[in-house]
């Protein structure tokens, strides 16, 4: 999962990884991290799973999608290309995690934040 960016359901991109674990906006400011396969940010709370290249939130609903995506998920868009990424911020510290929420089914539609604002929730 290295240098893997993350596209909208508008097929704009939104964050990537450069590293298996920790997830940066192109402005370079760092949003959240992996565990197994959850998505939490760094405030502790959990966001969502990665699941076949696709983030789905704790809905099953999908976020963003990556460019090798596989499973059941809605139609990908056609992707938008790239910003220049900027220089990463320093990461802050990891707060406790939040207890990982029972899986749902995944489901096969967009979810209602499909942007940056995931990472703020």
């Amino acid at each position: 999962m290295d240098n893997i960016s993350f596209y909208n359901c508008e097929g704009k991109p939104v964050a990537y990884t450069d590293d298996e674990e920790h997830i940066y906006l192109f402005s370079g400011e760092p949003v959240a991290y992996f565990k197994d396969k959850s998505v939490y940010g760094f405030n502790g709370k959990h966001l969502g799973r990665l699941s076949g290249g696709w983030i789905r939130d704790n809905k099953g609903c999908c976020v963003f999608f990556a460019e090798e995506t596989y499973g059941c998920g809605p139609t990908r868009p056609v992707k938008q290309l790239e910003p220049v990424k900027s220089v990463q911020s320093v990461r802050p510290v990891k707060s406790a995690k939040q207890n990982e929420p029972i899986r749902p089914v995944d489901s096969l539609s967009w979810s209602e934040i499909s942007s940056e604002k995931f990472f703020y929730q």
